[in-house]
């Protein structure tokens, strides 16, 4: 999984006092974060690429994360994404703490990662295709990945997305019901190629989350629950 993902991925609960007009007209764009049927807004990029493409909108957003979750250093990102109904690009990037290196005297210091990463999305009627792309520049890695989603926005939408393309692919699949006020949805991730479906050690994850919004302000939960195959 890329660096971006994962941290887009460590919110348990958020809160968001976004302008009302990010919700859009087309139902699909939310503020909050989400699966890949309703991901947040600026961070479709990373989520699910073939949601980009909305209506018109441009959001920048930055990122910083305190040392918590048993890092051992300060997380920085920022995140530009602009939107038409037809086309939607996006562009950021990350600074965070990636590993710990033990010095000989015992010492302790944070080992950081910083990483770029982009991707542009297409909508043609109810249905959105896109691309994003990353690179670790401390390590010179390559992520690629790409989505798909199908829906009108309000009401029953699909998505499948393949993530590191260029490494170790595998697969998530997700459905989402949607009303202005809310959105539920439950995401399966299989494990990669390289596992097997069906092999000892293979594990799946079935991801469900959920938003409410009440005016200007919402909330938002998600729960993983991973199940390896013995």
């Amino acid at each position: 999984m890329c660096l971006a993902r994962k941290l887009a991925l460590l919110s348990i609960a958020s809160v968001s006092a976004l302008p009302h007009s990010v919700m859009g007209a087309t139902e699909i764009m939310r503020p909050l974060p989400g699966g890949i049927v309703f991901p947040e807004f600026n961070q479709a990029v990373i989520i699910n690429p073939g949601t980009l493409a909305l209506e018109k909108a441009t959001a920048l957003q930055g990122l910083y994360l305190p040392p918590i979750f048993g890092s051992s250093g300060h997380t920085y990102g920022a995140n530009l994404t602009h939107s038409t109904p037809k086309l939607g690009l996006s562009l950021g990037g990350v600074r965070a703490p990636s590993t710990t290196v033990v010095a000989a005297d015992g010492s302790a210091a944070a080992d950081n990662t910083t990483a770029v990463h982009g991707g542009a999305g297409l909508r043609l009627s109810n249905v959105g295709i896109g691309a994003a792309y990353e690179r670790n520049i401390d390590s010179g890695a390559d992520t690629l990945g790409a989505g798909l989603t199908i829906g009108s926005g309000r009401g029953t939408n699909v998505a499948l997305v393949v993530n590191d393309l260029s490494s170790s692919p595998y697969v998530v699949a997700g459905v989402g019901y949607l009303e202005k006020p809310y959105n539920l949805e439950a995401n399966l991730q299989l494990p990669s190629f390289s596992q097997g479906l069906i092999s000892t050690g293979s594990t799946y994850v079935l991801s469900l989350s959920a938003a409410v919004y009440v005016g200007r302000f919402g909330l938002s939960f998600f729960v993983d629950y991973p199940y390896t195959l013995g």
